[in-house]
């Protein structure tokens, strides 16, 4: 498996470790390493290493995970900072090098021996070993590996595995430097380094055979490792790819499907001249929504009661105080409205705006609030859902592209981890898209498409509108764009309210039909405050 078929897999199946690292409370970068390892002539590796770490923040500590091969010991751990020893506590394979600071660039220096770090064999010495796995977390930015013969040697053997592979050049002396660059959190990168058994000046050692044809045999099985990973990409990108294709046709097809039906809706309803109505609050919730706005502003709760007082259901007795008229005609949740503010709340006929501040003043009722909220809400959704029918059932459908979606989850493993990025990201996008598909494809219906229209173009074209054509309007028509205005909180349209406003109010001969907008204008600003108040008392609770 190459390197970048590793990086792929880990964009998809992420792990999180940070190793070297400070304490929880800085961000640290090595910037530069450096390890240094020397082969004595007992077997023994004296190790140096040197990092330079960027820190961001407050740390206490620098960490430095050791890694141990089977049968080996690592000893005499000591670190320093410009000469200067720091002390080390260590904890299993980690050790903790004592030194706070924040915000600092600094140098770090440690140095251990690895007992019996090279093994001896009838033709070789080889020193074979880790010094970062998969368990390291933090990237090393530049990193070098320098490892040294007791005695100059004619030559050496050196590989490495995974980040170490082709990394290696023989130095003269036999030493070999393995310059790795930038090394990405979460990698192993062990190397192999050997050297005539001669150069130590140890006897043979027979017991242990020849290793000359085991590191052949070693580097022979990476090689075949690669070529036998470069004829799986080739392959999978000749099965696969197809496969996405085929899949990305298929979303196209469909939302090409779905955009010439609406078109078709839409061709019907402006044949027909389709001119339906549904409540403010119900208009409110679908305009939010069709605009990606949140479903239900504080102003909802505001306008909804100006809809009853507009439908003669309530009047208003004083300021801040109102009194249910009847019950006829009304919707649920007009009906769910009534029963909360002027039954569970006001005196059962009688409702001021004191007694939403009172009922959200006590904590307890908080959520009993939250409730009635809740479901008067829902009633609002079925209108539309429901009884006023602006959707088409689409469950099923969006449902099932949602499934489809999955189809994509295998290449989405299976690209990355044979090296093939551009295949991975065509992939990933397809997922996105029948994702995104199947959670914002909500159809209309012949009524909904004409409710769209319509008050898209009041959104649209009322703040340019002239006041010679507004005043042509009958006053239903203005009351209702007004509290659209005003419930959608569209500051175009509400600045264009009070202009039109100001204005018919100082043309002398129209006072008397402004005057019921007026009011309408006063009450939704003195209710407004109370129910902004309400909802925010409430949902501090929820943040606690």
């Amino acid at each position: 498996m190459n390197r970048f078929s590793k990086i792929m897999i880990l964009i998809v199946i992420s792990s999180f470790f940070i190793q070297p690292a400070p304490t929880k409370a800085a961000t640290v970068w090595i910037e530069e390493s450096l390890i240094e390892a020397y082969a004595a002539e007992n077997g023994n590796v004296e190790v140096r290493e040197t990092h330079t770490y960027e820190f961001e923040g407050a740390f206490n500590e620098i960490t430095r995970t050791l890694p141990v091969r089977d049968g080996k010991t690592i000893e005499n751990v000591r670190a320093a900072e410009n000469g200067s020893e720091l002390n080390v506590v260590k904890d299993g394979n980690t050790y903790s090098i004592q030194r706070s600071g924040q915000d600092e660039i600094l140098t770090i220096q440690i140095v251990y021996t690895i007992v019996d770090g090279v093994d001896f064999y009838e033709d070789l010495a080889q020193f074979h070993w880790g010094f970062f796995d998969a368990s390291n977390p933090t990237d090393f930015e530049d990193l070098t590996i320098q490892v040294w013969p007791f005695e100059p040697a004619e030559e050496g053997i050196a590989f490495g595995y995974d980040e170490a592979y082709g990394k290696e050049s023989v130095m003269e002396g036999g030493a070999v430097e393995f310059y790795y660059g930038k090394v990405p959190s979460n990698r192993d990168g062990d190397i192999r380094v050997a050297w005539d058994a001669e150069t130590f000046g140890q006897p043979a050692d027979p017991g242990n055979g020849e290793l000359r044809p085991e590191l052949i045999e070693a580097l022979r099985g990476i090689e075949e490792e690669i070529v036998a990973g470069e004829e799986r990409s080739r392959l999978f990108g000749m099965i696969g790819l197809p496969i996405v294709l085929l899949y990305g046709l298929f979303l196209i097809w469909r939302i090409w499907k779905s955009w010439r039906n609406a078109r078709m809706v839409r061709e019907e309803m402006e044949q027909q001249g389709t001119q339906p109505e549904v409540t403010m609050p119900a208009l409110l919730y679908f305009m939010n929504t069709r605009l990606t706005r949140h479903e239900f502003p504080d102003e909802t709760m505001g306008v909804a009661l100006l809809e009853l007082i507009r439908k003669g259901n309530v009047e208003e007795i004083e300021e801040g105080h109102f009194r249910l008229v009847n019950e006829s005609g009304l919707k649920k949740h007009e009906q769910k409205l009534v029963d909360w503010l002027f039954k569970k709340m006001g005196s059962g006929t009688d409702f001021r705006m004191t007694d939403l501040s009172l009922y959200t003043l006590y904590e307890d009722q908080h959520n009993l609030f939250r409730h009635d909220d809740n479901v008067w809400k829902e009633l609002i959704k079925d209108e539309l859902i429901q009884e006023g029918g602006l959707f088409k059932e689409a469950l099923m459908h969006r449902a099932g592209i949602a499934l489809t979606g999955l189809a994509m989850l295998p290449f989405l493993i299976l690209f990355p981890a044979n090296g093939l990025p551009w295949h991975f990201l065509l992939s990933f996008l397809f997922t996105l898209v029948a994702i995104g598909y199947a959670y914002f494809y909500r159809p209309l219906t012949l009524k909904g498409a004409a409710v769209k229209q319509k008050w898209e173009s009041v959104d649209r074209d009322y703040p340019k509108l002239e006041t010679e054509k507004w005043d042509q309007w009958d006053e239903e028509k203005k009351l209702q764009v007004m509290l659209f205005g005003l419930g959608m909180e569209d500051k175009k349209m509400i600045r264009k309210n009070d202009h039109l406003l100001y204005e018919a109010n100082h043309q002398q001969e129209a006072i008397e039909s402004v005057n019921n907008l007026m009011t309408y204008h006063r009450l939704y600003q003195a209710i407004m405050p109370t129910v902004k108040t309400a909802y925010e008392t409430v949902d501090s609770t929820d943040r606690r």
